[in-house]
């Protein structure tokens, strides 16, 4: 993918040439770019330079493939696993294990059946912390779909005002919603053979609206529906019944071929730009599938700098598939159905769009597969300029997470049908919600657009622990759990260790010299080598007592007596104000202040002891009464 956007963007400066650094193109300005995107400050300066083939060879020399379910070991300290997120190729979730921390990423997945490995949430396993991105934020639009408002203009929240004299319904009954777009069955034909008659906008001044309008075309022939409902703007205003919110990626693909079948069956052209997915080789397959059906002989071209190559590689990674198609490579058929249509002549690959051989054999009507999907460089951007003005001709988008009329932007005016039908590439709430309940996290991170699953959490819906939601581009810290370390101590050791009763009983301890080890995680203790001392020999290393047990301050009043210490008072101070109850009464400090036959204080804690004499004889006599007062271990 980097080395195909580094081609695309040598042939973009070839054909149109560099622009200044400081200069935005004419329609950018009108823009409104947020802080954090790319540029997300008007200027050059803010923009980044394309990285380069030799940065991609150097970037990739240091990365290590993993396969699924493969256990990378870093250093003893950190373990990480690779596991299917059900997404496409090169798309995997990760498990992060450290010594006594685990963290689990869940990346783009999806949950419904595909062409991919499913997502296996048996791999992730249990975890401490749960990190989710690319979660499908509760949509408002799923309540309301749009505002009529004043002179029947429909107003769609993140898009442009649409003016529903220009959004026109088909001759039709019935009507299938998808989230994002409109694809409608035609059951009854009353219009004559139109490209706008069985797809979502009729473009101004084509066959099927007003021949004879002197308006120009413009983006209000994008419908980008994301709703539930749709409104429809025939004179009676009725609203069509409530369907599914979304359609699993199958569905969804099955739709957008099924518009571009009939586009093509108008005498239009298809043009799907792609970026590589796995879903587009479904896409090329249910096309194929669907042409065939309709009894439609029309070509199928796939432009691109890899075409050969990605077109090559799918068919030898048998692993990032789901069972099914696997079952395939081991019955000795093709994985996908590009390999049948290449080779009936269907479909025909090529690098770029002035390939000598790609110009003999062009002709249209056709179905074209091009990147890139920005529609900024590529083949895909060629054709665009070529058929915009064209109303027969349609524009499939369907990469997920853009904004369509930014695309469609530099096009303006235009002509050509649009369908921006996304392919499901993120969790629904439920689906979260579910797999929080299954890996029952102590937290669980997710974005922050996503507010719902915190407030069900905090209601106790959402089993599993603690939910935080994030900003992009902010650090946050993540709450340390308490974990008992785990040691294991050689036998030799364990032998030379001579255990003293402490807390009448009940605990034994012992003073220990030994050498710490980890590898792979664990921790060990031996016997010290001779090389662990200073001299070789563990006389070397003086042995310091080490007294513990609690102080009884009438003891040492009693024993301060003894040597001729009658002046002492004694005081107690609380040591924090922002501690519990509990905590006040077990770390308040005791002062002891000594008078005669000098001055002296001895500040008590549940931690530590502190004597303050200037008298050295004094502050010696101290010392000898509080080690008195202590066990030695």
């Amino acid at each position: 993918m980097m080395e195909e956007l580094v081609t695309l963007h040598s042939e973009f400066v070839q054909l149109y040439g560099r622009t200044a650094e400081a200069e935005l193109p004419p329609w950018l300005e009108n823009v409104p770019l947020q802080e954090g995107q790319a540029g997300g400050k008007r200027g050059g300066e803010h923009w980044h330079r394309l990285y380069s083939t030799a940065d991609i060879r150097a970037c990739m020399g240091r990365v290590h493939g993993l396969r699924y379910e493969e256990i990378a070991n870093i250093n003893g300290f950190l373990k990480i696993k690779p596991s299917s997120s059900g997404f496409g190729i090169g798309s995997c979730n990760w498990v992060i294990k450290g010594t006594h921390r685990s963290l689990t990423y869940i990346s783009t997945s999806i949950l419904s059946p595909n062409h991919a490995t499913p997502l296996d949430l048996l791999a992730l396993g249990s975890c401490e912390v749960l990190l989710l991105s690319n979660v499908e934020a509760p949509n408002p639009l799923l309540e309301e779909s749009a505002e009529v408002k004043k002179e029947g203009a429909i107003s769609i929240p993140g898009n442009r005002t649409l003016d529903s004299k220009v959004v026109q319904t088909a001759s039709s009954e019935t009507q299938q919603v998808t989230e994002g777009a409109t694809v409608q069955k035609q059951t009854n034909q009353r219009h004559s053979a139109s490209p706008a008659s069985s797809l979502s906008p009729a473009p101004v001044g084509s066959a099927a609206g007003n021949s004879g309008s002197t308006q120009k075309p413009s983006s209000s022939m994008l419908v980008p529906v994301t709703s539930e409902k749709l409104i429809k703007t025939t004179s009676d205003e009725q609203e069509v019944p409530k369907q599914s919110s979304s359609l699993t990626v199958d569905a969804t693909i099955k739709a957008v071929c099924r518009s571009g079948v009939e586009a093509v069956g108008a005498g239009g052209s298809v043009l799907f730009p792609v970026s590589f997915y796995g879903s587009f080789l479904e896409i090329i397959e249910e096309m194929s599938t669907q042409l065939r059906s309709a009894g439609i002989e029309v070509p199928m071209y796939y432009v691109s700098p890899v075409a050969e190559e990605v077109l090559a590689y799918v068919n030898t990674v048998p692993e990032w598939l789901c069972p099914a198609r696997q079952e395939k490579l081991y019955a000795g058929e093709a994985l996908f159905g590009h390999v049948e249509a290449v080779q009936e002549k269907r479909l025909h690959h090529f690098s770029a769009l002035h390939n000598l051989d790609l110009l003999r054999c062009w002709q249209e009507p056709c179905v074209v597969f091009a990147t890139h999907w920005s529609l900024r460089v590529g083949s895909a951007l060629q054709l665009l300029q070529r058929w915009r003005n064209n109303p027969l001709c349609l524009l499939i988008l369907t990469e997920p997470n853009v904004d369509a009329n930014l695309l469609l932007e530099p096009f303006e005016p235009y002509a050509i049908q649009v369908l921006h039908q996304p392919i499901l590439s993120s969790l629904t709430s439920r689906e979260v919600t579910s797999i929080i309940q299954t890996l029952k996290p102590r937290l669980s991170l997710v974005p922050e657009s996503f507010k719902g699953l915190e407030s069900s959490s905090r209601q106790g819906s959402v089993p599993g622990g603690e939910v935080l939601c994030y900003k992009s581009w902010q650090l946050y810290k993540v709450p340390r759990f308490q974990y008992d370390l785990e040691v294991e101590m050689s036998a030799d050791l364990a032998l030379q260790i001579q255990l003293k009763q402490i807390k009448s009983g009940k605990v034994a301890a012992a003073r220990l010299s030994a050498d710490l080890h980890v590898k792979d995680g664990r921790w060990s203790l031996d016997l010290p080598s001779p090389s662990s001392y200073c001299g070789g020999s563990l006389r070397s290393l003086p042995r310091h007592q080490i007294r513990w047990g609690k102080v009884d301050v009438d003891s040492l009043l009693t024993a301060f007596k003894e040597r001729q210490m009658y002046d002492v008072y004694v005081t107690e101070r609380t040591m924090q104000d922002d501690q519990s109850p509990q905590d006040k009464r077990s770390n308040n400090e005791i002062i002891i202040e000594i008078t005669s036959p000098s001055a002296a204080k001895i500040e008590i804690s549940s931690t530590r002891i502190n004597v303050h004499a200037n008298e050295p004889g004094l502050r010696r006599l101290i010392v000898e009464v509080l080690k008195s007062a202590l066990n030695v271990l």
